[in-house]
């Protein structure tokens, strides 16, 4: 600025600093472009919260996400269990002497109201002269931990399976099931964990004077052998050497069979507050959380094999 004159020095100077006629902004103006503390604490502020949502959102979807996938496995491996119980039931055969077929209804061990059903079913060609078979027991039990002891209001539905012929005994013992040397207690394969109830019924059917199939609906007990000493009350009527007509060697009509299933969480927290002693806060939680499955098996052979199919 040496080369220009007095008068031009200021001029230059402000049009560095602005435009010819303007002012020249003050010096500290220069050092004070950005954002204050507080501007910078509230995009922060600002910034969190929207975090915060988002993370919220993202939980609560993940969260029903997983509700979803849980209930629509345990769903499946609800219909599993049943489609696997009715494929075995329906293979079963009856006779009046051996090879019986016996529900045992509302069994007390280890829980109310839990039903046992043995069934004989056909596995092959004739063994001497009897046909090869196998003895399946299908009973509600304790589930157990790793080392094997029982988890306490904890339950399973096993399947016990005999197919050895030294160990097969339903063509030498009418009551095979009452075999001690069956009961392989934790041994036998577990169908179904965390069960809840597995109840089934049955429908008989015989002929009345006039030749019409009459039906008995919701039986409870039912046994090929017509023993009215392994029934219940409802044949009281009958008399003990007679036995009950219209089941001696035959399997019944159908069969119906229920089952209630906890998912794994569910049952955890149930046997927590049973174990507590909270049985009214149980029984609230276990009808909301509980899990129903149901199917009815209906016995083409029930006469054997027999051409006649009529009841």
């Amino acid at each position: 600025m040496r080369h220009l004159p007095k008068h031009q020095v200021g001029l230059a100077r402000r049009a560095r600093r602005g435009r010819i006629g303007e002012p020249a902004l003050p010096r500290f103006r220069r050092w004070n472009i950005g954002f204050t503390l507080v501007e910078v604490l509230a995009a922060m502020m600002v910034l969190m919260i929207i975090v915060l949502m988002l993370g919220r959102v993202f939980r609560d979807a993940t969260g029903a996400w997983t509700i979803g996938t849980r209930q629509m496995e345990d769903n499946m491996n609800g219909r599993a269990v049943m489609d696997f119980i009715a494929r075995d039931i329906a293979t079963a055969i009856a006779g009046e002497t051996n090879c019986a077929f016996y529900l045992k209804s509302s069994n007390k061990e280890p829980k109310w109201w839990n039903d046992e059903l043995s069934f004989v079913s056909l596995r092959g060609g004739p063994v001497s002269t009897n046909r090869e078979v196998c003895q399946v027991i299908y009973y509600v039990t304790n589930m157990t931990d790793k080392a094997g002891d029982r988890i306490p209001n904890r339950y399973c539905l096993r399947r016990l399976m005999v197919n050895s012929a030294s160990e097969i005994t339903c063509y030498t013992n009418r009551y095979w099931w009452t075999n001690p040397n069956m009961r392989k207690a934790n041994n036998d394969p577990v169908v179904a964990e965390n069960v809840n109830l597995f109840i089934t019924w049955c429908t008989g059917a015989t002929n009345d004077a006039s030749g019409t199939a009459y039906y008995g609906y919701g039986l409870y007990d039912y046994n090929s052998l017509g023993d009215v000493a392994l029934m219940q009350s409802d044949y009281f009527w009958y008399p003990k050497a007679q036995g009950v007509p219209f089941m001696k060697g035959k399997l019944p009509v159908r069969i119906d069979i229920y089952l209630e299933m906890l998912g794994e969480d569910a049952a955890v927290k149930l046997a927590q507050l049973r174990n507590a002693g909270l049985n009214s806060q149980a029984d609230a939680f276990e009808a909301q959380n509980v899990r129903t499955f149901m199917t009815r098996i209906y016995f083409e052979n029930r006469n054997g094999y027999l051409m006649d199919r009529q009841p």
